[in-house]
């Protein structure tokens, strides 16, 4: 009679369960661990992507590029980069490497300035990059747009997205859609 009774008991004495089947919840419903992960093919109806930063600083650049050649913007954003990164390892190198670990050390005023403009300089020279048409070449012409096609929900971890993205040039009406998988961005674990 003990043996049945250990057969039929879900729930050890410490409150640990026994069988890794079907286990009865606190609240009276029925929970199969065994059962597989289940998997979400209905995307957030919220989940539109876009990218805005993006597509504002094409936006703005190619209102630039009616008054200023793209050739000037190049060159002076290229120098942007270069005269930060001058001005970091200027900074680094003769000022403040010398000094590191005594009460001299500090960081430069201009160290910041370089920081920026270098920061400023490389974002120009990748949007520039990205916002190329590959029909017309026409600069700062590329709108991206992402949405979320399909989601598969997986235990314990981030979600894997299926992303739907639309590339459209505004000058020759050029496009292309592409499909990829990535990680739910907004999943944190807890």
């Amino acid at each position: 009679m003990a043996s049945s009774t250990q057969e039929n008991k879900t729930h050890a004495e410490d409150g640990d369960a026994i069988s890794t089947g079907d286990i009865n919840a606190s609240d009276g419903s029925n929970v199969n661990i065994n059962s597989p992960m289940q998997e979400h093919r209905v995307p957030k109806p919220h989940n539109t992507q876009g990218n805005q930063q993006f597509n504002g600083a094409a936006r703005i650049f190619q209102f630039l590029v009616k008054y200023v050649s793209t050739r000037v913007l190049d060159l002076v954003f290229g120098l942007f980069a270069a005269s930060g990164g001058l001005a970091i390892g200027w900074g680094y190198f003769a000022e403040m490497y010398p000094n590191f670990g005594t009460e001299a050390f500090s960081v430069p005023n201009y160290f910041m300035a370089g920081v920026i403009l270098f920061g400023v300089g490389l974002a120009y020279i990748g949007l520039r990059r990205n916002s190329v048409c590959p029909k017309c070449g026409e600069a700062f012409s590329i709108r991206q747009k992402q949405e979320e096609i399909g989601r598969d929900k997986i235990e314990g971890s981030a979600d894997d997205l299926l992303i739907g993205e639309q590339t459209e040039c505004v000058n020759c009406k050029y496009t292309d859609e592409e499909e990829f998988w990535k990680k739910d961005p907004a999943y944190s674990k807890r």
